[in-house]
């Protein structure tokens, strides 16, 4: 999963950052300012949280797995004068000291921990990590019924510097799904054995300028569109 999040660390903020349907960073922040103490940001990401958590005074640290979505975060926020107190680290391995106020789990993280023996570490790590009388908050999608489609129906276009962001989804087996592929210079390479989209209806990702699809770029191989951090 980390490997994932480096692919698409550069346009996240466009991408999965703006899915979700209501201000949880207003939530977050209010929480960890009315309870005090330390807060840890499991799964911080390219600092869609941390940032504004930092922003607004609060002692705040976080770890991810991806390299790509870490360098994002530091950037951004030696872009905002922020020091950026982060960690590369897989959050069911968690090697950091105790005495949190708050440890977040966002945008349901924790329903990308699969392995039973994973979640129980995971979930023992922060008992030890949080001080006395810490809260652990929890994100989780609600799964609800969907119906499978065979064919890639457009998602969304949002603007992404002078460029548009197109993406196209597909419903495989009751997963969604997505073929992580951009035109444009955001890919470096193309992984072996990836098939070339034949049409663009099959291109979930493309970049547009005006009406026109420009799909210059290597695809990359299918793969599930993620919903969290890892």
């Amino acid at each position: 999963m980390p490997g994932t999040y480096d692919d698409i660390a550069r346009f996240y903020d466009v991408d999965m950052a703006r899915n979700m349907p209501f201000d949880d960073v207003a939530f977050y922040a209010d929480l960890c300012a009315r309870h005090g103490g330390r807060v840890l940001e499991l799964g911080c990401g390219s600092g869609r949280i941390l940032l504004p958590l930092l922003q607004r005074g609060i002692d705040a640290v976080g770890v991810d797995a991806s390299a790509g979505m870490l360098a994002e975060l530091r950037r951004k926020a030696a872009a905002l004068g922020l020091r950026a107190p982060v960690a590369r680290m897989d959050v069911t391995r968690l090697a950091l000291r105790g005495g949190f106020g708050v440890v977040l789990c966002p945008y349901s993280l924790v329903t990308y921990v699969t392995e039973d023996a994973d979640l129980a570490r995971l979930l023992a790590a922060v008992r030890r990590l949080l001080a006395p009388g810490g809260v652990f908050v929890v994100d989780a999608f609600v799964p609800k019924p969907v119906v499978a489609q065979q064919e890639f129906q457009p998602d969304y276009r949002r603007p992404f510097g002078d460029r548009t962001l197109a993406r196209w989804k597909r419903i495989l087996a009751a997963s969604l799904c997505a073929a992580g592929w951009l035109s444009g210079p955001l890919y470096g390479q193309q992984p072996q054995g990836s098939p070339r989209p034949q049409s663009q209806a099959q291109s979930p990702w493309a970049w547009l300028t005006g009406d026109k699809a420009e799909n210059k770029s290597k695809p990359a191989a299918k793969k599930p569109a993620a919903t969290g951090i890892a």
